[in-house]
Formats: structure tokens, C-alpha cells, sequence
């Protein structure tokens, strides 16, 4: 656990250091207190749940101005994972988020705000699962025009810790760091 909040936070951070705001970005962890870019504050805005997920992505996003044409969205998810599931609170039915969960949520969003940048980062065990189309379901992908989605594992792979993160993510946010566009 002390890996995915490691590799939450520095996300976190490397957002600060871009130039996002505390307002600009939509902190969910286990926890309700998590001083995640170390200044002293709470950082969380919701403890992790599905709903907390869902309410981000269409209803905190989806506030006048905050996305749009030409303002991009990105959502970065790290957690415990399975073939069609991501994990929010557990891998139950209560604490996961499914691949048609999350696109239509996106879809919702991209409806009523015009977004037509919509970037999707995964860090989770078999996370490719959402990006693929699984013979069993042909709808299910994240993909479509306007997105791009990431993820850190294929359908069957595993993703790893690292010594402090995740190694994926400790690769991926190198690359924001050093100003690498998404594709390097």
C-alpha cells in the first residue's frame, strides 16, 4: 500500500510542478487525510470508493470552465487490479470500477462539457483489460477518438512494485517530468 500512495502522491506532485493548482486537481486515496505534495495541508478530496471516482469524472470535472475544447482531462488511476476490474476499495462488486463503468463516465463527460482531450493513465495488475476489447464483450474498451489511454500492464499482466512506487509509473512520470510528451 505504501507504494501506491507513493506513486499517487508523486503524481500529485509532478501535476504541482506543471503548474495545476489544489483546485485543478481531484485527489481520491484510502484514506480521508494525505499530505500528498508535502506542504502541510491535506491534499484528499474524497476517500477512495467507485462513487468517489464516478463523482469526480462527472460531476467535479464537469464544472463550467474546469475542461473542455481544447482543455484536456486526465484521469490517473493506481491501485490493485484484475481482468475488468480496477479496485478501488476491495475487488468486490462494491469496490470495483469496470471498464463500461469508466467509459461511461468519460462519455458522460465529454457529452455535456465538448472535451475532446481525454488522457487515461492505469497503473493496476491486468489494466490493459480496459483498454482492449475482450472476445466475451466488444464494447468494452476505453478507446475512441479523443483519448488516449495508458496503461501500465496487457490484459494478463502483472504490474510490479518498485523500491518506492510502481515501476510504470516511476518510468511514465520521469518522462512528465522531463517534459516528454505522452507517446516517449
Amino acid at each position: 500500500q505504501l507504494n501506491i500512495y507513493n506513486a499517487a502522491q508523486r503524481a500529485y506532485r509532478i501535476f504541482k510542478s506543471a503548474g495545476y493548482t489544489d483546485d485543478a486537481i481531484y485527489y481520491i486515496a484510502p484514506v480521508a487525510s494525505q499530505d500528498a505534495d508535502g506542504d502541510g495541508n491535506n491534499d484528499v478530496d474524497a476517500v477512495g470508493s467507485p462513487a468517489a471516482v464516478q463523482n469526480a469524472i462527472t460531476v467535479w470535472a464537469n464544472q463550467p470552465g474546469r475542461i473542455g475544447p481544447d482543455k484536456p482531462f486526465t484521469v490517473y488511476l493506481v491501485d490493485h487490479g484484475f481482468v475488468d476490474k480496477y479496485c478501488v476499495t476491495g475487488c468486490g462488486d462494491a469496490g470495483k470500477v469496470s471498464p463500461a463503468d469508466l467509459d461511461s463516465w468519460l462519455r458522460a463527460l465529454e457529452t455535456s462539457t465538448g472535451v475532446d482531450q481525454v488522457n487515461v493513465v492505469m497503473e493496476a495488475c491486468q489494466s490493459g483489460s480496459f483498454l482492449d476489447r475482450s472476445p466475451e464483450d466488444v464494447l468494452s474498451s476505453l478507446s475512441k477518438v479523443g483519448r488516449v489511454v495508458i496503461t501500465s500492464t496487457g490484459r494478463n499482466n502483472n504490474a510490479y512494485a518498485s523500491a518506492q512506487g510502481a515501476y510504470f509509473s516511476d518510468a511514465f512520470f520521469s518522462c512528465a517530468a522531463d517534459s516528454e510528451n505522452l507517446k516517449a
